[in-house]
């Protein structure tokens, strides 16, 4: 009877050593899981900064882009309309010129 508890004793000494030794090993292993974890999120995190900043340079140059362009276009616009007006004076005067003629005759 001795011997049996023993034994015992000695089995559930060896299951509480196994035990403990497999958590220390998963804690070790989660540890690294972590570290991997956090290493590999930085670099996506520094990717997506830097996709980020790209972006933002691109949208900035298309804006600038667009502002010139809306400059030209204000200046053609002002162009055709100073050559309007300057057609309409001139058919002005042309239909003044005649009905001075006419009136002449």
């Amino acid at each position: 009877m001795d011997s049996i508890i023993i034994i015992l004793v000695a089995i559930i000494f060896f299951l509480v050593i196994a035990l403990i030794y497999s958590w220390l090993t998963k804690s070790k292993a989660k540890k690294q899981a972590n570290k991997e974890f956090l290493s590999t999120s930085k670099e996506n995190n520094e990717a997506a900064i830097n996709s980020t900043l790209e972006l933002k340079a691109k949208i900035e140059e298309i804006y600038q882009k667009l502002i010139t362009g809306e400059e030209v276009n204000k200046n053609r616009l002002e162009n055709v309309d100073k050559s309007i007006r300057v057609e309409i004076s001139n058919q002005q005067k042309l239909i003044q010129e005649k009905s001075k003629k006419k009136a002449r005759n």
